[in-house]
């Protein structure tokens, strides 16, 4: 059968074939200047790592594509990064020639993995002592980084990744924090609704798992009742030394309980105990209603009545000066909006000092939202997609409350199926490619790892503009929303409503 030719590079790797990959060397100068030659990696035992860490300059220097960094000292550095075209664990120490395969990333990991964190346990030492003290001026640190007494630690080798895997967003000059070039994946794991009896240990096993594969965007939320679960397993990855916390982006999102000026700052700062962090890269508004507080942050859906306790009397203007003053706190990188609509992003975007830099929301191949899509972009609003894949656990979900959910498989859709037969991949991973193509974040939500490991292996081809226009026209309209609050009928009456 015909094969789609790939658009990207030529050095992608095709999904069917397991090639050896042998990695750029880029030796470095030793304390002499000359340069050095490493041991070959593939035979390099465990032992042997504080030996070539006593010894400086003969390690690659590379760096993984950091969440944020400051571009201009990232061109200065004087070891410049290789750039890579694979999703996969590749590691590579100077004159080595390391093959894995492509597909097998268990093998990768278990190759290399242990020998990286050395290097990172090492590495992190360094800069924490280098942190404590003052830096010198930013034109002499590429030249002379190094605190007197403190001994010389190559930078380790880490996983790396390839351009395509981050989106950049744009602030203003006047955000605090303009000085940092802010970058998100664009893959990304959700975890709402995940109901199973062990969800909480569940949630932290997918969790590790993720960043092992790559994963490094998490997405969650206080109503979701998760945080805790995503912070503990966050934290073991973070104490392993198997990822920093600039690598990661994190969001979490206000619930309606704390739809309140007053309330904003007290419920991030929740959601940050839960997490276990400092700070949130970004904090989003999750819907544009809110509803009255008990007192008791537990109950975060309040009901009178027998129904929802809706608070009509909602103002997102006084809501989003509070979400900009979180930003001044150092709590949170960026913030953002989510199921929102156009008008109400417009009333935002009018008397804003800091603009939403995300806007989520239900998007995928049924329910495409080309208008809205384009309108973000158009303002420099990146869009992620929930349920990008349609969602379809919510069926049995639904199914338990006695209430049945009528969503339509896009999985077997024959026109998506042949698009997929021809890439030599699965649906979807059609599906996730043909928002991630129109600079759309993805969130799929799984817990299953081979579903994991697929959702995350989309960077490595192009959909032909042919098979775009395909899947366009599959596209439903206003009917394809599955999200609509239908059963929930008072939040209609809210004056906020977005559909």
């Amino acid at each position: 059968m015909y094969k789609r030719t790939r658009s990207r590079s030529s050095n992608a790797i095709p999904q069917k074939r397991v090639e050896k990959v042998k990695l750029a060397e880029e030796p470095v100068p030793g304390p002499s200047g000359v340069a050095k030659k490493s041991p070959p990696t593939a035979d390099l035992k465990r032992a042997e790592v504080t030996k070539i860490a006593e010894t400086a300059g003969n390690v690659t220097r590379r760096k993984m594509e950091p969440s944020i960094f400051d571009e201009q000292e990232w061109e200065k550095s004087a070891f410049k990064k290789k750039q890579s075209t694979k999703p996969a664990f590749h590691a590579a120490f100077n004159d080595s020639s390391v093959t894995c395969d492509f597909l097998d990333q268990e093998k990768a990991q278990s190759d290399f993995f242990q020998i990286l964190q050395e290097y990172r346990m090492l590495h992190r030492l360094k800069n924490n002592v280098n942190e404590s003290v003052d830096r010198m001026p930013e034109e002499e640190q590429d030249q002379d980084d190094i605190i007197p007494g403190l001994p010389i630690v190559p930078t380790p080798t880490l996983i790396e990744f390839p351009p395509a895997l981050y989106i950049k967003i744009s602030i203003p000059v006047s955000y605090p924090m303009s000085s940092k070039k802010l970058n998100i994946p664009r893959i990304g794991l959700g975890q709402a609704g995940i109901t199973e009896n062990d969800a909480d240990e569940l949630i932290e096993r997918t969790v590790e798992k993720a960043v092992e594969i790559g994963y490094r965007h998490f997405d969650t939320a206080y109503s979701y009742m998760n945080e805790v679960a995503i912070g503990n397993g966050l934290k073991r990855c973070l104490d392993r030394n198997q990822v920093t916390r600039q690598e990661l982006w994190v969001i979490t999102k206000l619930p309606g309980i704390a739809m309140h000026r007053d309330r904003v700052e007290e419920f991030l700062r929740r959601s940050l105990k839960n997490l276990q962090m400092d700070y949130v890269d970004t904090y989003l508004v999750h819907w544009p209603i809110g509803y009255h507080y008990t007192g008791d942050p537990s109950v975060i859906f309040p009901s009178k009545d027998g129904t929802l306790d809706v608070d009509k009397s909602t103002d997102l203007i006084e809501i989003w000066k509070a979400m900009e003053g979180l930003c001044d706190l150092g709590l949170t990188r960026t913030i953002g909006l989510s199921n929102f609509n156009s008008q109400q992003i417009d009333r935002i975007l009018g008397v804003c000092r800091i603009p939403p830099s995300i806007l989520q929301v239900e998007l995928n191949v049924s329910f495409q939202q080309p208008e809205l899509v384009k309108y973000c972009h158009e303002r420099q609003i990146i869009p992620c997609a929930y349920a990008p894949l349609g969602s379809l656990g919510r069926i049995e979900k639904y199914k338990k409350r006695g209430v049945t959910l009528q969503l339509d498989n896009m999985m077997q859709n024959p026109v998506i199926q042949e698009i997929a037969e021809a890439y030599g991949k699965t649906s979807a991973q059609i599906m996730l490619r043909f928002l991630v193509q129109q600079d759309i974040v993805v969130i799929p939500k799984t817990t299953n790892f081979d579903r994991l490991y697929s959702n995350f292996d989309i960077l490595d081809f192009d959909l032909l503009e042919e098979d775009m226009e395909k899947m366009r026209t599959l596209d439903k309209g206003p009917s394809g929303r599955t999200y609509d609050l239908a059963t929930i009928p008072i939040m209609r009456e809210h004056p906020e409503f977005p559909f």
